[in-house]
């Protein structure tokens, strides 16, 4: 199935709504009407008991010395003692039953055939989004259509992950090897910021993801120009540098070393490797692509990896390009999860790293 790239090399710097206020879904618009009358009877609650205390301090303050004599005893106020225990009682019900009534209502998934699926799937450190059976996938960056609901299916393919967009829906765990469902209705076009809510690793911070939300005929628009290939030329990544010619590529191809460097933002690679030339590549989880401690950059090196018989790989593209396309495959174990790369994007990948010299 053919990969439709993002139109930029990282998620895009959308800032974050005040969700509560301005609620862009359906599902939203119910969270925010929770949230807001929740923290409206909180308020009363606080007013009224704050309230008391102070007046109960002013009024009752010891103005004289203390008496020599006991002052009258008071043995309680049944009618007091009932309402302090009854008001409560009624404030949580009622608080628990609008919940639960709002809860109801954002976890009904409709099973109707018509309605449009996108799979979800959370990585260290990416979001991939398949739009149904179109057949178009994009990573770190999701497009919706206004006015029409969406069934999002959401899983991970190694650690927990918090699928969340705030202005949009509430949160919801991307488990591996379980399918969690949300589904929810944009309501107005625009651009929203994404993100990991689960701490999931050492570039937990950079998993963010923009979600734009269109008319259904520019969504479709952009969802056949997915199709064909032909949509918006991405923006080159900051610091990458078009090299002339092309790297080898095993099966033939060429790889666009501006191409590659988008790759190697839009798939989280920033977030465990220090890469010169990729903004924001500043990650330590994995081993650092760039001249360090009389290490030549990674264009340069004798070998990629060491693969569990001890033998060292040689480094030429194809070797490169094999590793790319399935680290665990190559090294059980490894850190370095499959990113689902397709062997185009793999050979613009190598591309870029191989001009690292």
């Amino acid at each position: 199935m053919p990969l439709a790239l993002a139109a930029l090399a990282s998620p895009p710097p959308v800032a974050a709504q005040p969700w509560p206020v301005a609620p862009a879904s359906d599902g939203a618009e119910q969270i925010s009407q929770l949230f807001w009358f929740t923290l409206v009877l909180a308020t009363i609650v606080f007013i009224l008991v704050e309230g008391l205390l102070i007046y109960s301090s002013l009024r009752f303050r010891r103005r004289t010395a203390i008496p020599t004599f006991e002052p009258p005893q008071l043995h309680g106020n049944t009618r007091l003692e009932v309402m302090w225990a009854t008001v409560p009682a009624l404030i949580l019900i009622g608080l628990f039953g609008i919940t639960v009534t709002r809860l109801g209502d954002l976890n009904q998934i409709p099973t109707d055939p018509g309605i449009m699926h996108i799979g979800v799937t959370g990585q260290q450190f990416s979001w991939t989004f398949a739009y149904g059976n179109s057949g178009v996938k994009t990573t770190n960056d999701l497009h919706l259509p206004v006015g029409q609901q969406v069934v999002f299916d959401v899983t991970s393919v190694d650690v927990i992950h918090g699928f969340w967009a705030p202005d949009l829906f509430g949160q919801i765990d991307a488990n591996p090897g379980r399918v969690n469902h949300i589904t929810y209705t944009a309501n107005q076009t625009g651009e929203f910021r994404g993100v990991c809510a689960m701490l999931c690793g050492a570039g937990h911070s950079g998993m963010m993801f923009r979600v734009t939300t269109q008319s259904p005929a520019d969504f479709q628009t952009w969802l056949q120009q997915q199709q064909s290939g032909g949509g918006p030329s991405p923006a080159a990544a900051p610091g990458a540098s078009p090299v002339p010619g092309a790297s080898p590529a095993a099966g033939g191809g060429t790889g666009d070393p501006t191409m590659g460097a988008m790759l190697i933002v839009q798939h989280g690679c920033p977030a465990c490797h220090i890469i010169p030339g990729i903004p924001g590549a500043t990650g330590t989880t994995g081993p650092d692509l760039g001249s360090h401690d009389n290490v030549p950059p990674v264009g340069q090196r004798p070998m990629i990896a060491t693969y569990p018989n001890g033998t060292v790989p040689n480094h030429s593209p194809n070797d490169l390009k094999a590793w790319l396309l399935n680290p665990p495959a190559l090294k059980p174990g490894t850190l370095m999860p499959d990113l689902g790369l397709t062997d185009q994007e793999a050979t613009n990948i190598v591309a870029y790293l191989e001009t690292l010299k």
